[in-house]
C-alpha cells in the first residue's frame, strides 16, 4: 500500500520528492514493484530490515510533512 501511495503522490506532484526527499517515495515504489511483480529475487532479510528500521522513520517523516501541510491551510 505504501509503494502504490508513493507512486500516486509522485504522479500527482512531480516536485514532491524534491521538496520532501526524506520520505524516499521512489524507493518505496521500487520495493513495491519488486515485491508485487517479482522483478528481482526478494531478500526476506531486506524486507524485514525495512519494516523494522525504515518504516518508523517513514511514519515520522510523513507525520511531519502532513502537519506542515495542514498548518499552511
Amino acid at each position: 500500500m505504501i509503494g502504490e501511495a508513493a507512486r500516486r503522490i509522485i504522479s500527482a506532484d512531480l516536485e514532491f520528492t524534491e521538496k520532501y526527499p526524506a520520505l524516499e517515495l521512489e524507493g518505496a515504489y521500487r520495493m513495491r514493484n519488486a515485491l508485487a511483480h517479482g522483478y528481482d529475487t526478494v531478500n526476506l532479510q531486506t524486507v524485514w530490515d525495512t519494516i523494522e528500521q525504515k518504516l518508523p522513520h517513514l511514519k515520522a517523516e510523513a507525520m511531519t510533512v502532513l502537519a506542515g501541510m495542514l498548518s499552511q491551510q
